[in-house]
């Protein structure tokens, strides 16, 4: 699932080493995240519970964004959301799909996008979202459903016995 509500989505800046142009200086660093552009409104990408956020910002300031925590341990980063966006507080619960803030250009941010990031706890765990967001690969896997156990057939001609003998 996209984290921005659109059919279309653009991959500004991958995951990885990378080396850009942040205002009028030539900057190498790592990135922990991959930069979207493509719609307007943010979503949760999977269920989960929102462990912090930020509503106020500016560009080259403060930026905003909102901070999942999933059931499987894995947490998820909103980044750069345009200031008084944020919809949910610290605490809540969140749904896959849900709206939780608006795509803008707060914090170190060159132009209006979306930082989006998947990580263990911090963002020097952070792990390339790009399989998530490209390819399909679900956050938080539904639990499967439990095949149904093969019937012993033993068992069930003795169960079956039973039956008979005390109905009679």
């Amino acid at each position: 699932m996209y984290p921005i509500k659109t059919d279309k989505l653009r991959v500004t800046s991958k995951y990885g080493k990378r080396e850009y142009t942040y205002r009028g200086k030539r900057v190498k660093d790592f990135h922990n995240g991959i930069d979207l552009i493509g719609g307007n409104e943010i979503v949760a990408t999977a269920d989960g519970e929102v462990v912090s956020t930020r509503n106020e910002g500016k560009q080259y300031g403060n930026g905003c964004y909102v901070r999942i925590k999933h059931s499987n341990g894995l947490y998820t980063l909103y980044y750069h959301l345009k200031s008084g966006s944020v919809t949910v507080k610290k605490g809540e619960k969140v749904t896959k799909g849900q709206v939780i803030g608006i795509i803008g250009k707060t914090g170190k941010a060159t132009g209006v996008h979306l930082h989006y990031q998947i990580d263990k706890g911090s963002s020097a765990s952070a792990i390339d979202p790009t399989e998530y967001v490209l390819n399909g690969k679900e956050i938080v896997e539904e639990a499967p459903i439990a095949p149904e156990k093969p019937k012993d057939p033993v068992n069930e001609s003795l169960l079956l016995l039973v039956r008979r003998t005390i109905r009679g």
